[in-house]
């Protein structure tokens, strides 16, 4: 199997870590400049991006890489670790992010699964899944849980339109699916897919404001992740009382604060993504 060495050290030596991988991993290094070329000429199974020091190019790397190879799993190491930089490569879905000094036994570990889980995806090569473990273990144990789940809610804020899965996210926290809901429910009151709910509403009130007697229900509805037009109007009129076309006629030309009411939704639903998903 091909791994995909992605050298950003800037001539920093990585050789300790290289030489503890195991078989059947062969090495394909590469610098920066090279890297989209080399990954082109030879696809890898898995990709390693090196890091010293972050710079804004050398994350644009990461990520003309990951929109040209969706299927090809990354692994992130980095010298330079922040909550900041965490939240980004969460957010940038690399399948697992590591801060130097990084334990060799706990990068072999990631990398066994990965060559199992390139060996059960041959027949559907461009399904990636998620990581066991996507922030550092270092920053949860040094700040814990709670505070990294107000960073996941920030997250939400800004990628409330995407699909997020509660699993995923649970186990990007070292966490299960029941300490990740009651972590939740415990900070915020609700469970998570009401808070992704919530935003959406928001989102959605603030745009039909906005919009006037224009705005239009299915724009709308996309625009806040949610394809279906009707389950939108559903899911609306459960929040705020009233269909979206009711509100639109109801507020036109009237100023209204963002709060609104929230319906508690089942937090047994595994996604919450663009489109609605049934259990």
């Amino acid at each position: 199997m091909l791994l995909g060495w992605v050298d950003c050290t800037d001539g920093r030596d990585a050789n300790t870590l290289i030489q503890s991988i195991p078989a059947p991993w062969q090495i394909l290094k590469t610098n920066a400049a090279n890297a989209l070329q080399a990954i082109a000429q030879r696809t890898p199974h898995a990709l390693v991006f090196d890091y010293g020091f972050t710079s804004k190019a050398s994350l644009h790397l990461l990520l003309t890489v990951k929109r040209h190879h969706p299927a090809i799993p990354i692994l992130m190491v980095t010298e330079e670790h922040s909550e900041n930089l965490a939240v980004w490569a969460f957010r940038a879905r690399v399948w697992n992010y590591f801060a130097k000094p990084v334990s060799t036994s706990e990068f072999n570990r990631s990398l066994a699964q990965l060559a199992k889980f390139s060996a059960a995806q041959k027949s559907e090569p461009r399904k990636v899944e998620r990581p066991g473990n996507m922030f550092p273990v270092q920053a949860v144990d040094a700040i814990g849980p709670q505070a990294i789940i107000e960073r996941v809610a920030k997250v939400v804020q800004r990628d409330y339109a995407t699909g997020l899965r509660v699993d995923d996210l649970a186990r990007s926290l070292n966490l299960n699916r029941f300490q990740f809901n009651r972590l939740f429910q415990r900070r915020f009151g609700c469970s998570f897919r009401t808070y992704v709910t919530r935003q959406r509403i928001i989102s959605a009130r603030r745009m039909i404001r906005e919009a006037g007697a224009g705005a239009s229900v299915t724009d709308i509805s996309l625009a806040v992740g949610i394809q279906d037009a009707s389950y939108f109007a559903r899911m609306f009129r459960q929040v705020v009382g009233e269909s979206p076309s009711a509100y639109k006629r109801r507020i036109a030309g009237v100023e209204e604060p963002d709060d609104a009411p929230v319906v508690e939704h089942s937090s047994n639903d595994e996604t919450f993504g663009p489109t609605p998903i049934n259990s």
